[in-house]
């Protein structure tokens, strides 16, 4: 990969950098958000430290997802506003 001559070149290589990670962290949070399930799941005999854990692991991780869609929708909407060209979605292909 060459430099980037123009600003739009580097605004595209910082735009395909976020959106290859980005799938990768949807993921991660997702896992969170399941590990949470599991272990809210695991702690309804009455450890109430658990259950509160749990909990907190669901609320991050939807947190989590919902910043991240809304970063790649906006990602998405800036590109082609820009002329950049539009992102391409791996999930939905």
């Amino acid at each position: 990969m060459s430099a980037p001559t123009t600003f739009g070149g580097f605004v595209m290589i910082i735009v395909n950098v976020i959106r290859s990670v980005i799938p990768l962290i949807i993921a991660l949070a997702f896992i969170a958000f399941l590990w949470g399930i599991v272990k809210f799941m695991m702690s309804l005999n009455g450890d109430t430290k658990g259950i509160e854990s749990g909990k907190g692991f669901m609320v991050w991780g939807l947190v989590a997802l919902f910043v991240l869609f809304s970063v790649w929708g906006l990602l998405g909407l800036l590109s082609t506003s820009f002329g950049f060209g539009g992102l391409q979605y791996p999930i939905i292909r």
